[in-house]
Parts: C-alpha cells; sequence; structure tokens
C-alpha cells in the first residue's frame, strides 16, 4: 500500500505522453518555434489521504477572507447543497508538483488553485519531459484573443435634464430602469465589484469628487505582476484605455456631468490584459483575475473580455474552455458574474452563433449590446451555446455609451461594443445586490430576466438566440407593491394582477394607495373600467370568408422597391374612419397620414411604420418587387363590403430576378362591418423565401400597429408565420362600465344609494338588519371605501339613516 501511494501522489515518468498532449498543443509544435505558453493540469491536490485534506481545509478555512466567507454562506451553491464553505479546488496546488514541472523545463507564469493546474512557458523537449509525469492529467495551450477594440466617438455634450443630475449618462441607466433604483437608495453602497480589463486611469475628474473618490479595496497587475493597475512606465499608451471605460460606467460620479451605474460602490481592479502583443488576452491571467477577485471578497465580477483561440463554436458547452470551468467556480461560491457576449455579430439563423468563451458559463449573466431606440446592435455576437442553451440573455446600452475620457481628465466620450453594454448590467446587478444580498444567483438571474422587456411583451426569451429576455428592468426586478415577495412586473407578466394603466404598477396597489379611485369594487381602477378596449391580433380563431384569390381579378398597384401608394377604402368604420390607405411593398397598410414603411423592419409599434401612426403590418420585411405585384380589390355589397390587399408572389429583396418558387403570397381582408366581432383578418398561402433568415418571418415584423406607443405585436423576427396562420383583428375584453354622461364615474355607480341594501330607496334599520349576514366586500356595503367590509362600515351605516337623494 505504501508504494501504491508513492506512486500516486509522487511525480513520476511512467505515463504515455501522447495521452496527455491534446491536439492543439501537437498541431502548434508542429506549425510554430517555441517556447509555448501551456496549460498543465494535475490529477490531484497531492494529499497522501483524506484526513490531511480535510485538516487543510478547515485551516484554509480560518485564514481565508471574511467578506468572502459571508458571501458564501450566504449565495454559495456548494454551502446550500452541503453547508459547508470550502471546496477542494479551494486548496492550493500542490508545490511538490510545480517543482516537478519546473525540473522538467517548465516556467511557471500562472497558478490555478480551482482548475489545478498552472501555466508554464516550455519548448517542444520541456512538454514532452512534462507529459511523462504521471501527476499531470492533461497539457494544453494557453488559449488568447485579439480584443475588437471599441472606438470612441467625439465627446458628447448632451445632458438631459433630470431628478437627480446625472448629466451625459442618464439615458443609458433610464433605459434599463437604474435610475428608480437609485431613487430607493440603491447605488451599490457595501457592494464589492471585481473587474478584469486592461487597466484604469483613475484621475479623472469623475473618479475624483472630494468626498466621493472611487474606493479600490484591491488591486494587481497581472501583466507586470505588480500591485498598481494604473498607467506605469513601460505601458503602452493606449493600455489603460479600455478598462477606464469600463470603470466610469459603473463608478463615476460627478453630478451635472456623469453618473455611474453603481456610483457608491467598491472595486477590486485586475489589470489581465496586455495592450503591446498580437494577442491581447490570455485566459491565465483571466482566471488568476478572477480567483484573486473572488478570494478578496468581491460580490460580482464584471469582465468585457473573450477567448476563441484554441476553441471553436462546438467547444462553448459550458465545460469546456478554461476561463468557462473558472466562471463556473466563481458562480458555485456565490458570486454573481456578467460577461460581454462579444462583438462577432449574429444572424437570424438560430442554429448559428458567434459567442466567445466564457460567455457559454452555465449561469454567467451573458449581455448583449442594443441601440438608444432599442434595437440590437449590428455586432452583438448570437447564441445558443453549443449544447443548445440562450445566450446572450439580458441587453442594456452597447452603441454610443456615454463613459468618461481616458484622453482627458475632464472629457467624456461615447464608445460601442458590449464591452459597454455588460458594465451597465453589472452595475445594476451590484444595486440589486445592496437590495437584495440574500438572492442566490438563481434567483438574481430570475429576477432579472423575467421583467426583462422582450419576455414581459412576448412570455417569453427571444427564439432567435439574439435578444434574450431583452433589455433589463432594474427597477422592475425588486418592484414589490403588495409585498408578497413576487415582483410586480412577474405578476403581471403572469396574469395574476393587472396593470391598465400600462406603467408597471399593480392597480390593486392604485387603489389602495389612492391614487385611483374603484367604486364599484372590481379590482380595476375605475378609468380603466371606462377605457375603450384595445384592438389585438387574434391567432386562434377561424377564417370569416377563407382565402380570396385576387391576383387574376384586382388592380395591380405596380409598387417597386421600397414603394408605396396611396389608395382609397370604399368605405368607413369605427376602425378605419379615413377611408383612405397607403399601401407598401415592404408588407404593411397605413390607414392614416403617415406615409413610409421602412424596408428595415423593427418591433411593434414603431416610428419607421408609417411615422408611427395606424397600421396593419401582415409581414413587415425588406420585400423586392423582381416578382408578382400587390393587387387591391372590393369584394361584395354595402354594408358588407370586404376590401383585400393582396402581396403576391414577392421576393425578398436578394437579387432575385425570376420567379422560382422563392416568394411569398399573403393577404389583409378589411370588413366594412365585423364579422363574429373581427375587423380583419390576415391569411397566408406562402410565407417560404427557402431561406432560414428569411422564411416564416424570421425577419419579419406581424402585428397592428394603433400609434407609436401602442398596438399589438404578434411577432418579431420569429420564425412563426405559416400557410395556416389566420390573424384576426378584434376587440380585447370591452370595457367593464359605460359612462353616458361622461363624467368619468362609471354608470353603475351613479345614483347609488350607500347602505341602501334592500333598495327601497331608505337607509333604516331594515337595511341593518340586510347587512349583518354580509361580511364580504359590497359597493353598498363599503361605506368608507376602504375596499372592506368591517365594523367601521356598519358603525357609518347607522349614521346614515335616511332617505336616498
Amino acid at each position: 500500500m505504501r508504494f501504491l501511494l508513492l506512486f500516486v501522489f509522487f511525480c513520476s515518468s511512467f505515463v504515455k505522453a501522447e495521452d496527455i498532449i491534446s491536439k492543439d498543443l501537437e498541431r502548434l509544435m508542429s506549425e510554430k518555434q517555441g517556447p509555448y505558453k501551456v496549460w498543465v493540469f494535475f490529477r490531484d491536490k497531492g494529499f497522501t489521504s483524506k484526513a490531511s485534506e480535510q485538516r487543510a481545509l478547515e485551516a484554509l478555512e480560518q485564514t481565508y477572507n471574511p467578506r468572502a466567507l459571508k458571501r458564501r454562506t450566504l449565495r454559495s451553491d456548494l454551502y446550500l447543497r452541503t453547508g459547508k464553505k470550502m471546496h477542494t479546488r479551494d486548496l492550493p496546488v500542490s508545490t511538490r508538483y510545480i517543482l516537478e514541472v519546473e525540473k522538467a523545463g517548465g516556467t511557471l507564469a500562472r497558478r490555478s488553485n480551482w482548475l489545478n493546474a498552472i501555466s508554464v512557458w516550455a519548448d517542444k523537449k520541456a512538454v514532452r519531459t512534462m507529459a511523462s509525469l504521471d501527476c499531470i492529467q492533461s497539457i494544453k495551450p494557453v488559449a488568447r484573443g485579439r480584443r475588437k477594440m471599441p472606438i470612441p466617438s467625439e465627446p458628447s455634450s448632451s445632458k438631459p435634464a433630470r431628478s437627480m443630475d446625472y448629466g451625459r449618462s442618464g439615458t443609458q441607466l433610464e433605459q434599463i430602469n437604474l435610475i428608480n433604483l437609485h431613487d430607493e437608495g440603491y447605488t451599490g453602497e457595501g457592494v464589492v465589484i471585481g473587474v478584469l480589463d486592461t487597466g484604469f486611469k483613475r484621475t479623472h475628474e469623475a473618479f475624483s469628487l472630494p468626498g466621493h473618490e472611487v474606493e479600490v479595496l484591491a488591486e494587481y497587475d497581472f501583466v507586470n505582476n505588480d500591485a498598481n493597475t494604473a498607467p506605469e512606465p513601460g505601458d503602452d499608451g493606449a493600455q489603460h484605455h479600455h478598462g477606464t471605460y469600463i470603470l466610469g460606467c459603473i463608478g463615476s460620479y460627478l453630478p451635472g456631468e456623469m453618473i455611474g451605474g453603481a456610483p457608491d460602490a467598491s472595486f477590486i481592479l485586475c489589470k489581465t490584459e496586455d495592450t503591446t502583443g498580437e494577442y491581447q488576452a490570455e485566459e491565465d491571467n483571466y482566471v488568476a483575475g478572477v480567483e484573486f477577485a473572488e478570494l478578496n471578497g468581491a460580490d460580482i465580477i464584471t469582465a468585457s473580455l473573450g477567448y476563441i483561440d484554441w476553441y471553436t463554436q462546438a467547444d462553448l458547452d459550458g465545460l469546456t474552455a478554461v476561463t468557462t470551468i473558472a466562471v463556473n467556480a466563481a458562480i458555485d461560491n456565490g458570486m454573481h458574474f456578467c460577461n460581454a457576449a462579444g462583438n462577432e455579430y449574429h444572424d437570424s439563423d438560430p442554429t448559428t452563433s458567434s459567442i466567445i468563451a466564457p460567455a457559454d458559463a452555465f449561469k454567467v449573466i451573458t449581455c448583449g449590446a442594443v441601440t438608444s431606440s432599442g434595437a440590437i446592435t449590428s455586432f452583438s455576437s448570437d447564441g445558443p451555446t453549443a449544447d443548445g442553451r440562450l445566450k446572450p440573455e439580458i441587453l442594456a446600452l452597447g452603441s454610443s455609451t456615454i463613459t468618461v475620457s481616458p484622453f482627458n481628465d475632464s472629457n467624456y466620450t461615447t464608445v460601442d461594443g458590449t464591452s459597454l453594454s455588460t458594465p451597465l448590467i453589472a452595475a445594476a446587478v451590484a444595486c440589486l445586490i445592496q437590495a437584495h444580498p440574500e438572492w442566490t444567483v438563481d434567483e438574481m438571474r430570475d429576477a432579472i430576466f423575467h421583467t426583462a422587456s422582450d419576455y414581459v411583451a412576448n412570455g417569453e426569451p427571444d427564439p432567435l438566440f439574439v435578444r434574450g429576455y431583452g433589455i433589463m428592468n432594474a427597477f422592475g426586478a425588486i418592484q414589490d407593491c403588495n409585498d408578497n415577495q413576487i415582483p410586480d412586473v412577474i405578476e403581471i407578466a403572469n396574469g395574476t394582477e393587472t396593470d391598465c394603466q400600462g406603467n408597471s404598477i399593480l392597480d390593486v396597489c392604485e387603489i389602495l394607495a389612492g391614487d385611483e379611485e374603484d367604486c364599484n369594487l372590481n379590482g380595476l381602477p375605475d378609468s380603466c373600467d371606462l377605457t375603450p378596449p384595445s384592438l389585438l391580433l387574434q391567432d386562434d380563431l377561424p377564417a370569416t370568408q377563407g382565402w380570396i384569390e385576387i391576383a387574376s381579378t384586382g388592380s395591380p398597384l405596380d409598387l417597386g422597391d421600397d414603394q408605396e401608394i396611396s389608395v382609397s377604402i370604399p368605405f368607413t368604420n369605427l376602425i378605419f374612419p379615413t377611408g383612405q390607405a397607403i399601401v407598401a411593398n415592404n408588407g404593411g397598410v397605413g390607414f392614416s397620414t403617415g406615409t413610409d414603411l421602412s424596408h428595415s423592419n423593427e418591433s411593434i409599434p414603431s416610428e419607421s411604420a408609417f411615422n408611427g401612426t395606424q397600421a396593419l403590418l401582415p409581414f413587415w420585411d425588406d420585400l423586392d418587387s423582381d416578382t408578382g405585384n400587390v393587387f387591391v380589390e372590393t369584394r361584395g355589397t354595402e354594408p358588407n363590403r370586404n376590401w383585400i390587399v393582396q402581396w403576391d408572389d414577392r421576393p425578398h429583396y436578394n437579387g432575385d430576378d425570376v420567379l422560382n418558387g422563392n416568394e411569398i403570397t399573403f393577404q389583409i381582408q378589411v370588413y366594412e362591418s365585423p364579422i363574429n366581432n373581427i375587423w380583419a383578418q390576415i391569411l397566408y398561402e406562402d410565407t417560404d423565401f427557402q431561406n432560414p433568415t428569411n422564411d416564416f418571418g424570421a425577419s419579419a415584423s406581424v402585428g397592428y400597429q394603433k400609434d407609436e406607443t401602442s398596438g399589438h405585436q404578434y411577432a418579431f423576427n420569429q420564425a412563426v408565420i405559416t400557410p395556416s396562420t389566420i390573424l384576426s383583428l378584434v376587440f380585447d375584453d370591452p370595457p367593464f362600465s359605460s359612462d353616458e354622461n361622461g363624467n368619468g364615474i362609471p354608470d353603475e355607480c351613479e345614483n347609488v344609494c350607500l347602505g341602501d341594501l334592500n333598495e327601497d330607496d331608505t337607509v333604516d334599520e331594515s337595511d341593518f338588519l340586510v347587512a349583518l349576514p354580509m361580511w364580504k366586500i359590497d359597493p353598498k356595503m363599503d361605506l368608507n371605501r376602504d375596499q372592506t367590509v368591517d365594523l367601521r362600515d356598519y358603525l357609518l351605516l347607522r349614521e346614515s339613516f335616511g332617505p336616498c337623494e
């Protein structure tokens, strides 16, 4: 047994090298001269027994950072599962093993406790010698990455007015509803944010306001191996630029100029990228930075870095890339983690992806980028991961994002990239950590994902793996006006509570606060009882008249590419009162004063659709005019006429000049009088361009637009429109109440004699007898209008005796 222990725990040369050296490293050594920077992974931690390993864990816990231990106790999956704060991965790499590697010719660069690995510089001979040691599990190259550096724009001078003077940064914080979270007192105070980047110049005026200087608790330069992440002699002139951009988005504070997303947070700064080399980022520095931030007590890490060298999209499965494994370990220790999705562009094909490691980690918050209008940026990378998981997951501004200038201590600039959306999201998460330090990683993810814009609007994330759950709603993640521990936005989304005003405040809360009246006690504000119903497109109703072919009988409009034409509708009605329409080749009809339908579709409602006026959009896409035509025709007689527009054999804009089956056909039918409460229908004959990027609505918007702020979007860039799809324009639920005299009071509440329970036009003893068994909410018995029938109402009943007026 003693011989076996020595065999297992001391490095000996009994292993076949070809089983240890990765194929990528073999290829690298065959193509280039060394030395090579490689990972050396060990089989174990070098302990001779479980008892000695346990003693080491207990000793480590006694000396570990108290703040890190507190975070693990609050949020660590390991602690929640087992009650243990420390894991074998926290133990240091065996010193004996490191010495054996150095004897074999390796020069130590980094060590990672969590990976049980070291990175070393080694030539070909040293690699093969190391591979023969039985304590080594594998050797592979250190992955590297070239950053697509963001390009700063001219300094911005825009300073929109705010209740708090955020200066230039107000718009990007408002977009993710972070200012409302600040107003609740959550500004990141007491939260520690780890930042991994190129270096940080902290002399800018927004970092050095007296009494509010940016607070750095710990820092380390993994490029120069010193404790200074600021610019220093020997650094490239641009070394600190990117990191300064990132820190500015989070920690800046100069009212009137710029306020970051978490201005009261503290920081752990890690300089992990060398901008002078061909490859600016090396994953061993990233891993070392993650472990450094965790050891020093960070609550959250944000990184705008990524690695793809030596990896393919097939490797991005949450288990393979070294940085991904390190991020998984950090998250298992209770850390929240935000990483950029990447700037590798995207398409509308859900089977392809362009994300970077470690954006594929299982519970990392993977961040994409949008413009100020909420549209996805062209460069934002898409998923899914190799194992089919949704990435990216959440969005913030990554186009013309305001931040501090690294060139001048009093200037500001705008920068593009998922690098910039990521710190905005991280700042919001930091503020949420302050609000809910007890939230686990899973609880945080649930809160921010299920309150994000697209999920709230559609009830699901983007099936194309481009937008994820949508734009973050930081305040929505904690808003809970009825104190039931469920964020209000989630209750509204799943229908357990109503928000008839559309202001993300539960109706019941507005009523109880006295902001709205509810005279009939139906749980809705009176103003909503009287609101005219909205129109929506419903997909579960049968065709009223079926497909009516008009290509051979209708009037051809001869529309060219991106053209529109004004036509008359031979009738008017409640829904379409103008008698005029603008028919657009790009798959839509406007019914008001709007004149243009852009070739570039957007979510509905949109100012790009007939200038934000009333429109029916059966298939808003970039349709061409090389084949087919658009026809219009009226069928039937007054008052039951049917006005039909048919887009017949229209191709997508792709240079296709011949009719070859790559075209689509669809029509709208607008009814003079509603048929079974249906005012219009959209029918489809063919929606297959034979191109997955565009087929079945994958690049189209489908919906009804009332105006620039309201309407009903049925689908946006979703491949869900088939020949069997029938969309019916119908009223949503009708108004609960009428208001014939127009005084804003529901008719059922007019002339109500409170207390007249037996309806004899007098409040007297007989009503009191009726009231005794009515221990329930009743409009006539809630005399003090507090939404509850109780003893106070019975006392008021006594005081109300007399004839009804």
